[in-house]
C-alpha cells in the first residue's frame, strides 16, 4: 500500500531540496543543486528498480488448475477463498466470488471462519448460506445479512454458528455449485487469514492466539530437529522445545507424494493428551508445528492431509499446489 504514498513523497522531497536551496543566492547555482539533490533520491530508487525481480502471483500449474476449474464450473458458481486470491480466481476460472482485493469488509469474517473452523460441517452449512445470500440479497454484505445486523431481529452470531455445526440445519435451496480453493501459499499466512474471525462478535472480545509455526530451514542432528527460533524436536522423548519450555507431541505426521502425486500419511499418535502436533511436509521440506486448532482446522485437514467429510465435500482438483473441493450440499 506503500504506492499510494509515493507521489505525495516525491513532490514533498523536491520541494524540501528547493526549500534548502533557497539560502544559496545564485540562482544557477540554486536551480543545480536542486537537480543534484533530486538525481541523488532518485539513484538508488531506480537502482532498487533495476534489480526488483518480482515472480508472477500464480505459477503456471496453479493457473492450469484455474484454467481446469473453468471447465467444471459455470459463470453463476462461486469459489470461496481467501481475498488475496480473488481476482487471479475471477479472471482465470470465470467464477465469483465474497471478497477479492476491492472487497474488504465483514465478509472477511465469513470466509475465515469456513477456513478456520474445526467443523467441516459448519463450513458447508456457512458456505452455502452465504452464497445463496449473496445472491438474494442483490449482493449485500452477507455477515449483515445472515446475522440480521442492526436490525431489530439482529441474532446472536455464536448461537448461531452453533447451530450452523449441526447436520440438519436448514439451508436455502442450492442454485449453483460452490467451490472452497485451498493454494499452498495460504500456508504462510493463515495465521493471519484466522485472526478474522478469531473475535467474538458480540462482545468484540479477541480469543486466545493459535499457535503455529513453519519451518523450511531446519537442521537434523543427533536426535534434535532444530527448525529454528528456539524451536527444536527431541525425538527421543517425542516432545517439542519451545525456548526453556518442554511439551508433549500430540501427532507426528509425514505427508508424502508419490509419483502420481497421490498423498500418502504416515501417523503417529504420541501423547494424546499433548496440545502441539508435527507435520512433516516431506516434499515441500518443511515441518508445521500446530495446537489441536490449527490441526484440526478446514485448511489443514483439507489442504495439507486431504482429510475431508466425503458426505459433505468431494475433490474435483488435487494436487501438491492447489486443492479445490465442490460442496455436495
Amino acid at each position: 500500500f506503500t504506492v499510494y504514498a509515493v507521489p505525495v513523497a516525491a513532490m514533498s522531497s523536491v520541494f524540501l531540496f528547493y526549500v534548502v536551496a533557497s539560502f544559496v543566492q545564485n540562482r544557477s547555482m540554486r536551480y543545480s543543486l536542486i537537480a543534484l539533490l533530486t538525481c541523488a533520491m532518485l539513484y538508488p530508487n531506480i537502482m532498487h528498480i533495476v534489480g526488483y525481480k518480482v515472480p508472477t502471483v500464480f505459477s503456471k500449474t496453479e493457473v492450469e488448475t484455474l484454467d481446469r476449474l473453468k471447465t467444471i464450473s459455470s459463470p453463476e458458481d462461486y469459489t470461496l477463498t481467501w481475498w488475496d486470491y480473488g481476482y487471479p480466481i475471477w479472471y482465470y476460472s470465470n467464477t465469483n466470488t465474497l471478497i477479492d482485493g476491492g472487497k474488504h469488509n465483514e465478509d472477511n469474517f465469513i470466509i475465515s471462519q469456513i477456513l478456520n473452523t474445526t467443523s467441516q460441517t459448519q463450513a458447508a452449512n456457512l458456505a452455502r448460506l452465504a452464497v445463496e445470500t449473496y445472491v438474494s440479497s442483490d449482493y449485500k454484505i452477507v455477515a449483515n445479512e445472515i446475522f440480521k445486523n442492526k436490525t431489530p431481529q439482529q441474532l446472536d452470531p455464536n448461537i448461531m454458528l452453533d447451530e450452523l455445526s449441526l447436520s440438519d440445519y436448514q439451508l436455502p435451496a442450492k442454485t449453483r455449485d460452490i467451490f472452497i480453493y485451498l493454494p499452498n501459499k495460504m500456508l504462510n499466512i493463515f495465521p493471519t487469514v484466522t485472526l478474522f474471525s478469531n473475535i467474538d462478535l458480540v462482545s468484540g472480545q479477541k480469543g486466545p492466539r493459535a499457535f503455529y509455526y513453519i519451518s523450511n530451514r531446519f537442521e537434523d542432528s543427533q536426535g534434535i530437529i532444530n527448525l529454528g527460533n528456539n524451536v527444536k524436536i527431541i525425538k527421543a522423548k517425542a516432545q517439542l522445545q519451545i525456548g526453556m519450555q518442554t511439551v508433549p507431541i500430540n501427532k507426528f505426521v509425514t505427508t508424502l507424494y508419490d509419483n502420481n502425486q497421490i498423498l500418502k500419511k504416515e501417523l503417529q499418535q504420541l501423547n494424546p493428551n499433548g496440545n502441539l502436533n508435527v507435520i512433516y511436509m516431506k516434499n515441500y521440506n518443511q515441518f508445521l508445528v500446530l495446537d489441536n486448532r490449527m490441526y484440526n482446522s478446514l485448511f489443514i485437514q483439507m489442504f495439507v492431509l486431504e482429510n475431508y467429510d466425503k458426505s459433505l465435500f468431494e475433490p474435483v482438483i488435487l494436487n501438491p499446489l492447489t486443492k479445490v473441493y465442490r460442496l455436495k450440499i
